[in-house]
């Protein structure tokens, strides 16, 4: 009989690849998860100081300092989260249309935005996932703050607001009958003087509105 060899050596590559490729989906993508969720709670605590500031009575270089300071507090991937003044837009916020204009009068909204990434070398770094080619992982986390309250609040939680999956809240007009269709505003504001949680696929046509103490999810 012809001996053969090396053939175990194939498999064994093979198999490698596919067990390092779960590590890396249960340790690697964990990490990269962690690191998200804290971006975005730090990018959304920056943005409310800037807009908090404002609303005392700030500037918008006041703003963007309040708004450095509070990233400051806060760590992503166990460093701290040092932001510039780019990554801090100061101007206004039309909660007609839902859009931002940087430095846009009256100025009364912060926004913050920031790309962990490998273009400036802070990208979360990867563990298994480096051994098939993939070093680090882009993380990006954005949040707009507005300084000013909304006139009113159509929907108000005290001591917090949670609800389920697949809920809407929306204005309408009740003298044009029944909410659907063209009969829906964006006038559904919610408001909380503590936290506001809405589950997945929550639609909130308005402004959320949140006191010092509150947060949303």
């Amino acid at each position: 009989m012809r001996r053969r060899g090396g053939i175990t050596v194939v498999y064994t590559i093979i198999a490698m690849a596919a067990i390092l490729g779960l590590c890396s989906l249960g340790m690697d993508y964990g990490r990269v998860q962690l690191a998200k969720y804290e971006l975005r709670r730090a990018v959304d605590a920056a943005a409310r100081a800037g807009a908090l500031n404002l609303r005392q009575g700030g500037d918008a270089t006041t703003a963007r300092a309040a708004a450095v300071a509070v990233a400051a507090e806060n760590t992503v991937d166990g460093n701290v989260l040092t932001l510039t003044a780019s990554h801090v837009l100061v101007g206004n916020w039309n909660s007609t249309t839902k859009s931002f204009t940087d430095g846009g009068t009256p100025t009364n909204a912060v926004r913050v935005t920031v790309t962990l990434g490998k273009a400036t070398n802070n990208g979360i770094p990867l563990t298994f996932a480096r051994v098939l080619g993939m070093a680090s992982c882009d993380v990006s986390a954005g949040a707009t703050a507005l300084g000013s309250l909304a006139t009113s609040a159509g929907f108000v939680g005290l001591d917090g607001v949670e609800v389920g999956n697949n809920v809407e809240f929306a204005g309408y007009d009740s003298s044009a009958g029944e909410p659907g269709g063209p009969n829906v505003s964006n006038n559904g504001h919610v408001a909380s003087n503590a936290g506001v949680t809405i589950g997945m696929n929550g639609t909130v046509r308005g402004d959320v509105v949140l006191g010092p103490g509150g947060d949303l999810t």
